[in-house]
């Protein structure tokens, strides 16, 4: 993969996470989440690694989310297909914070 290619790819993937964190922001019910953009939104691979996240997540956030992002991988191990989607469901280890984000 060259540059430009790589470039593409790297601006097609923070579009995506970009997109997502614009309509989370949208149906926040919390004011931090609608009102303020306090909000977290990324992309793992299948090995649950970080790709991409929106440039609305704060560091600390996106540290947070490893753990997690871990052990969705090993409860769908094999199960997940191309196009699948995991998102927002309660992890053990981690609680429901008020703006719709986990927080470890």
């Amino acid at each position: 993969m060259d540059g430009v290619e790589l470039e593409i790819l790297w601006s097609n993937l923070i579009g995506i996470v970009t997109e997502r964190a614009k309509a989370l922001q949208r149906i926040a019910f919390s004011p931090v989440g609608a009102e303020a953009g306090d909000l977290a939104c990324a992309l793992f691979d299948r090995r649950g690694r970080m790709v991409a996240q929106a440039n609305t997540a704060h560091q600390a956030t996106s540290i947070r989310w490893r753990l997690p992002a871990r052990h969705l991988v090993r409860i769908f191990a094999n199960n997940l297909k191309p196009g699948d989607i995991v998102t927002n469901k309660t992890i053990p280890g981690c609680r429901l914070g008020t703006s719709s984000t986990s927080r470890c």
